[in-house]
């Protein structure tokens, strides 16, 4: 199996994130003889940082936040199979100390979210088939297609107005070079406009799709 790139992809937070991530959902790509594999940090529920962030909004600004902001956000992290909760506590710390060091912007902090739960999960990925590209029972991951990655939950609220964090896209980036940098992966390449590139992160349904491919 070629080595995976790495890439992170962000999007606000799902109202059952934390169910899928501990796994209170029953899920067809999940394979439970392996979920003991997974890691977890959690530094706070996303129920209790959602009233801190709020607080805090009402307290700068003195109005309430708005409904359609979106202050929790959820980014989903290609690993391999060699990473641990280790590296991702490393990851965390190496995003939350890294400055500019060059331009208008030189010696300020990078990364002004929080990271507060993070979750490893080795148990998601496509059964074993048989000649016939049939899967073989009992059914089994197959350890040549695991889809290893991690889901990094943030507090995307800017602490000195109440607003929300605003990067552009070639921030964005940085952020993706910053990723893989911490975690001793190769860069993976940039979404382009009108496709996905091979190897941008794929979500579990994308990532059988494209594993049937292969085959």
């Amino acid at each position: 199996m070629s080595e995976r790139k790495s890439s992170i992809h962000i999007n606000p937070v799902k109202p059952t994130s934390e169910q899928h991530n501990n796994r209170e959902q029953e899920l067809n790509y999940v394979f439970p003889e392996h979920t003991h594999e997974n890691e977890q940090w959690i530094g706070e529920s996303i129920a209790d940082r959602e009233k801190t962030i709020k607080r805090l909004c009402k307290q700068i600004s003195g109005r309430k936040m708005q409904k359609n902001a979106e202050p929790i956000r959820e980014g989903v992290v290609n690993l391999q199979s060699h990473h641990t909760m280790e590296d991702l506590q490393k990851l965390k710390s190496d995003l939350a100390k890294m400055v500019y060091t060059d331009g208008k912007y030189e010696g300020q902090k990078k990364w002004r979210f929080e990271i507060i739960q993070m979750y490893l999960h080795k148990d998601e990925g496509v059964a074993i088939k048989d000649d016939k590209k049939e899967v073989i029972e009992p059914k089994s991951l197959d350890p040549n297609r695991v889809n290893y990655h991690a889901h990094l939950v943030f507090d995307w609220q800017d602490k000195e107005n109440g607003k929300m964090l605003r990067y552009a896209r070639g921030q964005m980036a940085d952020l993706q070079t910053d990723v893989a940098k911490s975690l001793g992966m190769q860069r993976g390449k940039e979404k382009t406009v009108d496709k996905r590139t091979a190897n941008e992160r794929l979500e579990p349904v994308e990532y059988k799709v494209k594993q049937r491919g292969k085959e």
